[in-house]
Parts: structure tokens; C-alpha cells; sequence
């Protein structure tokens, strides 16, 4: 019998936290709807509900598409392909006006920033979307490194996505944690040994994210940053200073 995998313990010292996006720092369902339901209305489909998206986000575009085409079968309907690249074309032009950044991240980010811990972004969404996003959604925040979904380069769960942002800032695996909302992000970091937290605000929820091997599963803002330490949980209240919060 294969032996399960040993979860890593947190690290006694983070360097870094890396920060899937949809469904972890933002609630982008919203412009993930428009867009999608925007092409799929140029081929003469019928859109989805917007909280329907919330079980096609996680394997990037391709995936989304592929899914969304599967409960859309026409005789006219487009190939996957051809429906990633009209979403790809319409969400470069809107990648952040309906989404919105979840309560108590502002503060997270804060904290980290004040203790001296990097932060960096992983997600398959597409690449230039995703530092768009980023940029709007988080304007006043650093990112070390925000690294999407690329053609022709692997993407999560592999565990060379990973590497790729650990080399951008330049710290171990043994001293970073990921956190996010999904299976996706639970195997990702099993794949390159991290520790990870699994935030139940997100698109699966609690069980979803136990499932999928989660070191630790939050429910708020503030239980994260009980989760990440000592050295990161403020001795005040999480939602102050402004404008963090």
C-alpha cells in the first residue's frame, strides 16, 4: 500500500506567503461571468448564472471553457479554443470592475508587508489578466512576484509554478506557505512540499478544502493570520490602521 504523503509542518520562520487570487484575495465571479457569458452569447449560447462559474474557475481559461461548452451543446458551438480566445480578448479589457477584494485581506497583507514576509500571486488565470487584476484590485500593495497562466508553461498544480516564484523571490520552499481556495491550490502545494492554508471564503469551501489534503482550513480573514503565526497576528484589531482594511 503507497504511504500518504506527510504534511509539512508551518515553517518557525516565513519568508514568504504565496496567495492564489480568484476565490483567495478577490471575489472575481463577477467579470468572470460578464466575460465568459459575453462570448458565449457572440456564439449564440445562453449564459450561466454567475454562481455557477464558482465550480468552472481554478484550471484556467481552457478548462472554464471547456466545461462551460459541455452544458451548452449546439451544432454551431465554437471549439474551447475558440471561446478561450474571444474570453481572453473580452477580459483584457475588463479584467477588474465587477470583483471585489474579500474583507480582512487588505489587513492581511498589511501585517505581512509590517513583518517583513514576502508576497507573491499564483493563479491560472491568464497571465496579463492576472497582473491587470492585480494592479487594480490592489493598487497601494507590493507583490513580489504575480505569476499566471502562460502558453506552453506548465501551470498549477505543477510544482514548477512554484519554484518559478520562489526563485523570483529568492527564498526556500521550506520556509514559505501558500494559501488558497481550491483543490488546484491544496495539490499544488502538496506537489512542491508546502504547507498550506485553505480559506473556506472561497469557491469549494471547508470540506472541499479538507479533502484535498489542506494543512489547516480558516474560515476569516483573522483566523488566517492566527494560522500563519505569532510573528503575523497583530495584538489589536485586524481592521485598523486605515486604509488597509
Amino acid at each position: 500500500m503507497m504511504e500518504k504523503q506527510k504534511r509539512p509542518e508551518l515553517p518557525q520562520t516565513i519568508s514568504a506567503v504565496i496567495f492564489d487570487l480568484d476565490g483567495t484575495l478577490i471575489d472575481s465571479i463577477p467579470d468572470i461571468a460578464r466575460v465568459s457569458n459575453a462570448a458565449l452569447n457572440e456564439y449564440g449560447l445562453e449564459p450561466y448564472p454567475d454562481q455557477e462559474y464558482r465550480a468552472m474557475v481554478g484550471w484556467g481559461l481552457l478548462e472554464l471553457s471547456r466545461r462551460a461548452l459541455a452544458g451548452r451543446g449546439a451544432p454551431s458551438a465554437p471549439t474551447a479554443d475558440q471561446l478561450t480566445k474571444r474570453i481572453v480578448e473580452l477580459y483584457e479589457q475588463y479584467p477588474y470592475e465587477h470583483g471585489a477584494v474579500y474583507e480582512g485581506i487588505r489587513g492581511v497583507l498589511h501585517r505581512l508587508k509590517t513583518a517583513g514576509i514576502k508576497c507573491a500571486v499564483l493563479t491560472n488565470k491568464r497571465h496579463e489578466v492576472a497582473v491587470q487584476t492585480v494592479a487594480l484590485a490592489f493598487p497601494d500593495m507590493h507583490f513580489g512576484c504575480v505569476r499566471g497562466d502562460r502558453e506552453g508553461a506548465p501551470r498549477k498544480p505543477a510544482p514548477e509554478t512554484v519554484q518559478e516564484v520562489l526563485d523570483a523571490l529568492s527564498v526556500e520552499a521550506s520556509h514559505t506557505v501558500l494559501v488558497g481556495d481550491s483543490d488546484v491550490d491544496m495539490h499544488t502545494a502538496q506537489a512542491a512540499n508546502l504547507y498550506s492554508i485553505g480559506v473556506a471564503w472561497g469557491y469549494r469551501g471547508r470540506e472541499h478544502l479538507i479533502d484535498a489534503g489542506a494543512c489547516v482550513v480558516v474560515d476569516t480573514a483573522q483566523e488566517l493570520l492566527r494560522a500563519l503565526g505569532s510573528r503575523v497576528e497583530p495584538a489589536s484589531c485586524l481592521y485598523c490602521p486605515p486604509p488597509w482594511c
